[in-house]
């Protein structure tokens, strides 16, 4: 289905300070991108270091292969 999320992805929410969303909208706006592309790119800058260990490797595709099962793919 197209309103479906992507199997690796997961939606969360977040308070953000007014002052923060205004700021994140005039990006928006000036981009001609979504408030969610732009939020994505920042998050994906500001934990581009972020080493994932198997771990973490694991709890996504576990995630991910429950997404698709759930689905029937």
């Amino acid at each position: 289905m197209s309103n479906m999320p992507a199997v690796d992805k997961r939606k969360i929410s977040l308070q953000l300070p007014i002052k923060t969303i205004v700021k994140l909208d005039k990006v928006v706006k000036n981009s001609g991108l979504s408030r969610n592309e732009v939020a994505n790119a920042m998050l994906d800058r500001a934990t581009a270091n972020v080493v994932l260990d198997d771990e973490d490797l694991e709890t996504i595709n576990s995630e991910i292969r429950s997404n698709r099962e759930k689905r029937g793919n």
